[in-house]
């Protein structure tokens, strides 16, 4: 048994390396992205909200679609010991406001550029 999300999902870069973890549709045609380039762009991103100051226990609002950046977001925010708060994109802009404000949220991401105005008006 695994204690952490970040303990299963290492577990499965190890053993599924090259298989599909995630696929999604660019330019209308299915593409995958193995576990391995997945646990990469986690690293990544994770390096990147660290380098902002991200730390143990901060809380980052994400709100986005169904995509893999919503799994990229969420595994990097977890691999940090920060804390997810998802919100869904569907909602009304100032609940999706006050859900980021009321969680006490010290970073906002957001799937698209959109999105963010729609929340921040």
């Amino acid at each position: 048994m695994y204690e952490t999300i970040i303990e299963a999902f290492q577990k499965s870069v190890s053993q599924y390396g090259s298989k599909p973890a995630l696929s999604h549709k660019v330019n209308g045609s299915y593409q995958d992205i193995s576990y391995h380039e997945l646990s990469q762009r986690v690293q990544q991103f994770s390096l990147g909200l660290h380098e902002i100051g991200v730390r143990p226990g901060d809380k980052i609002a994400l709100i986005s679609e169904n995509r893999p950046e919503w799994t990229i977001s969420d595994l990097a925010i977890l691999s940090l010991g920060a804390v997810t708060v998802p919100t869904f994109p569907t909602l009304a802009p100032s609940q999706m406001a006050y859900m980021a404000r009321d969680s006490d949220a010290g970073i906002l991401i957001t799937s698209t550029k959109k999105l963010y105005e729609r929340i921040m008006t």
